[in-house]
């Protein structure tokens, strides 16, 4: 199966199912792009970020690997729109990966790395954890990319959204309050786990007959990923609220 030609044919302006699969996309992206604005926002104002340095670095290695394969998949389309705008969103991503990044060792660099390195935490110290776990990830993401021979990193992307739902949740809970946290955010991530995983997502209506996305254990780890993502949202949810301090900005909810 040729899944560059079946996302173009499907991303197509007179594709039958085009406009349902138009506004499921623009849901989707929306809703990954305001996860990590809330990030920003997030680590900014509390100095705490809600997602642990190493899934920035997954991210990194992700986006940027999406935008080169959607780059050349552009070229190879003469310049289909879904990739020719997709390849530069991606590289979107990846560059609020690199706040995140920034943010993390401006603000978190010790708690991240001190109990690793038993002492002041350099630069030094930070890029070389930050290059050796994007190294990790860009050889994990193009292995498992060649394994699927997926030149779309459609079903990566798919893979991306559980790592979304889970791999904060230890974060949370260790440090047993708001900040850092956000509810709005929890729920944001209920919303892409739930849109993400149902037949009239963007994924299956992709590739509405024979693909991972029209599969069982495709709305099995949708339920799964669901469940997680409204675990933790309840958890947070019943921490106390953040206190308000007189002359700041009202606490990011």
């Amino acid at each position: 199966m040729d899944l560059v030609y079946e996302m173009t044919r499907a991303f197509s302006f007179d594709a039958p199912g085009f406009p349902a699969l138009a506004v499921a996309s623009v849901i989707a992206f929306y809703l990954g792009y305001i996860e990590y604005v809330w990030s920003i926002r997030i680590v900014r104002r509390e100095h705490r970020s809600p997602f642990p340095l190493w899934v920035h670095c997954f991210y990194f290695a992700h986006d940027t690997t999406a935008g080169v394969i959607w780059f050349c998949n552009a070229q190879a389309t003469d310049w289909f729109w879904l990739w020719t705008i997709g390849s530069p969103a991606f590289f979107l991503w990846a560059c609020i990966e690199i706040v995140n990044m920034y943010y993390a060792y401006k603000y978190e660099r010790q708690e991240i790395l001190g109990p690793l390195v038993h002492r002041e935490v350099t630069l030094r110290d930070f890029m070389l954890y930050v290059i050796c776990y994007v190294a990790m990830f860009y050889t994990v993401v193009n292995t498992v990319r060649i394994g699927l021979h997926d030149n779309t990193m459609w079903t990566w992307s798919v893979l991306t959204q559980t790592v979304m739902a889970c791999a904060h949740t230890n974060l949370w809970r260790r440090r047993g309050e708001r900040r850092g946290t956000s509810v709005k955010l929890a729920i944001y991530m209920v919303c892409s786990m739930a849109l993400t995983y149902v037949p009239f997502g963007m994924y299956a209506l992709s590739f509405p007959e024979t693909h991972v996305f029209n599969h069982p254990w495709y709305y099995l780890c949708g339920i799964v990923c669901t469940a997680i993502a409204i675990a933790n949202l309840v958890y947070v949810a019943k921490l106390p609220p953040k206190e308000r301090i007189e002359g700041e900005k009202r606490p990011i909810w």
